[in-house]
Formats: C-alpha cells, sequence, structure tokens
C-alpha cells in the first residue's frame, strides 16, 4: 500500500509541475518552493516529464549583463497540446 501512496504523490507532483510551469517561468528553488520538495527532487521530476514526452524549456538570462546566469523554466504550450491530443 505504501508503493501506491508514492505513486500517487508523484503523479500528482507531475501534474502540479506541468500546470505551475505553464503559468509562467519558474527558477528551479521557487518551483521546488511551491511544490515543497527539495531542489535536487525537481531534477528528478523534470527527467521524469521529459521521459514522458513533455518538452521543457530552459532559458539562461543574466542579471546586470554579468554575474551567473538564473535558468528559468517553462513548458510551452503547442508541444504540450499535441502530447495530449488537445
Amino acid at each position: 500500500m505504501l508503493g501506491a501512496t508514492v505513486r500517487m504523490r508523484g503523479l500528482g507532483q507531475m501534474v502540479a509541475s506541468v500546470l505551475l510551469l505553464r503559468t509562467g517561468r519558474w527558477t528551479l528553488n521557487e518551483w521546488a518552493d511551491e511544490l515543497g520538495m527539495h531542489w535536487r527532487s525537481v531534477y528528478r521530476l523534470i527527467t521524469a516529464l521529459r521521459k514522458c514526452g513533455v518538452t521543457i524549456e530552459v532559458s539562461r538570462e543574466r542579471e546586470h549583463g554579468r554575474g551567473t546566469a538564473t535558468p528559468y523554466y517553462r513548458i510551452p504550450a503547442e508541444p504540450l497540446r499535441k502530447l495530449l491530443r488537445l
């Protein structure tokens, strides 16, 4: 029974991620905070979503022209519609 609970929680996190990433651009830490997960778990979630065929775009922007690049994650609408056949 524990395995089914864990799988359902994982499925819920995947669906919540798709809905969340459709609303805009999110950094990894913002995404993890919103789902109540550790940021390392979000990397595993990204891998699982990509294996399911979900396209996740990553854009890197620099603050004020220099500094470290901050990756922003989002899911574009059209590939998701094609995947879900909507």
